[in-house]
């Protein structure tokens, strides 16, 4: 085999980097097209460029989305809540800045991590711009800044979102039963399963999502009391004019769940292949990050002659708690009313309706955080280039990270009635959740401490 036909990272990259230097009598321009027709929509000279057109056209790319998350933090960038879409690159030298924001078509916004990404190299050069276009440069330049742990961990934040409207009954069930496992959005079955340190999760607040109809000042008055519950305080002109409120409720402690889900990018490949898991269907596969939770103003309520009220928010059951807890959250009121700012003493609902109070109804929208194949490329690649083979724990083991328990054919969720079944789609899926719930009680969940009701 010649020397050309095998290059190292090392080579290729330095070979990449030397076919950009420039010539001092040569005046390059740049292109920039948003057109199917390939022409040049823009040229330019020297002129900065948004890092948010770069990562659209490169189909956000993980790879990539590393290298801007570690150039970000090597710029030291000031500013809170830096997003993609606030950065703008030089084209000639690849530094980044801070701009105007610009949009794209991502539903998803994609942050920093608060602190730098240590390199565990001494190679600085930043890649010209033509050359993040390809994928395998980028890899090179990373596998030589940064750890395979470093870049685990960019892939793992480069993940996407899907927000899935459910039915009570199968919110019942994945609220319980999906913290720690890695499952099928559309078949509902799960492949794999982390028995450690589940047992203290519980759902947090992230944030008022949305709060239609009122005014700001209710949104910002939001407070989340000891117990978990949320309060929010609400003038009259705020009852007269809100619509619905969500609540976006994620999995704490965040850091456990961090470390599921780079266990889990570590290993996929292993799981995939034992379950026998197509490439195509990777990214139909995900893990629990949380909820939203979501209510709807069910009358028009006229405006009481009270100054200030406060409405409730319960606090919501954590994963382990008793399956009678959860259902009497979920059958019951998730909200109340109250003149009192601790909420010792909930308003009745004669007294409400006798003073116009609005009633709600409820809903839940499941969201499912997973990575396209693109990722699981990249990881693979990362295996390959560690010496390791992506279908064993070895780089999982090398980087301290838990081995997932893998749910094998006899214990995986098969679609009942098969072709000729009758079954509506809902009455299918809810039939569904109660096959692999029987089958998770008696093969995962581990005994659990007598609970106390909460009050």
């Amino acid at each position: 085999m010649s020397d050309t036909a095998v290059r190292t990272p090392s080579r290729l990259f330095n070979e990449i980097l030397s076919s950009f230097l420039w010539n001092a009598n040569v005046a390059q321009l740049f292109g920039y097209n948003n057109n199917q027709a390939g022409v040049p929509a823009l040229i330019f000279y020297d002129a900065l460029v948004p890092v948010a057109h770069i990562f659209e056209r490169n189909r956000f790319s993980s790879l990539l989305y590393t290298y801007f998350n570690f150039q970000f933090g090597a710029a030291l960038i000031p500013g809170k809540n830096v997003t993609i879409n606030d950065l703008w690159i030089h084209p000639s030298t690849g530094e980044l800045r801070k701009g105007p924001y610009v949009r794209d078509s991502s539903p998803r916004i994609f942050g920093f991590t608060a602190d730098p990404v240590p390199s565990s190299g001494t190679l600085q050069a930043l890649l010209p711009l033509q050359s993040l276009n390809d994928s395998g440069v980028v890899f090179s330049y990373l596998v030589q800044i940064l750890n395979a742990s470093d870049i685990l961990r960019g892939i793992c934040r480069s993940s996407s979102l899907t927000v899935e409207l459910v039915a009570d009954e199968e919110a019942l069930f994945m609220l319980q039963s999906l913290p720690g496992a890695i499952y099928s959005r559309g078949q509902r079955d799960i492949i794999g399963r982390w028995l450690e340190r589940t047992e203290s999760w519980h759902y947090g607040l992230w944030g008022a999502w949305e709060v239609r109809g009122a005014p700001e000042a209710m949104r910002a008055s939001k407070i989340v009391l000891d117990d978990g519950s949320v309060r929010f305080t609400v003038t009259p002109l705020d009852i007269h004019h809100l619509q619905a409120l969500w609540l976006r409720y994620g999995l704490f402690p965040g850091a456990d769940w961090n470390i599921f889900a780079d266990a889990w990018l570590s290993q996929a490949h292993r799981v995939f292949s034992q379950t026998r898991i197509q490439v195509d269907q990777y990214d139909e596969y995900s893990n629990l990050r949380g909820f939203w939770l979501g209510f709807d103003v069910e009358r028009v309520a006229r405006a009481p002659n009270e100054n200030t009220l406060y409405l409730f928010i319960r606090p919501i059951p954590r994963p382990s708690d008793e399956e009678t807890i959860w259902e009497s959250w979920m059958n019951g009121r998730k909200y109340f009313w109250s003149f009192d700012s601790s909420g010792h003493e909930e308003i009745s609902e004669d007294v409400r309706v006798s003073l116009g109070l609005p009633s709600f109804t409820s809903s839940v929208k499941i969201a499912h955080t997973w990575w396209d194949l693109g990722a699981y490329d990249a990881i693979r690649q990362l295996h390959v280039f560690n010496g390791f083979s992506p279908t064993t724990t070895d780089l999982t083991q090398s980087l301290h990270f838990p081995v997932l328990q893998v749910v094998g054919d006899e214990h995986r969720f098969e679609e009942i009635g098969g072709e000729n079944t009758t079954l509506d789609g809902t009455k299918k899926r809810q039939e569904s959740w109660k096959v692999l719930k029987n089958v998770l009680n008696g093969v995962f969940k581990k005994p659990r401490k007598s609970s106390t009701k909460r009050a």
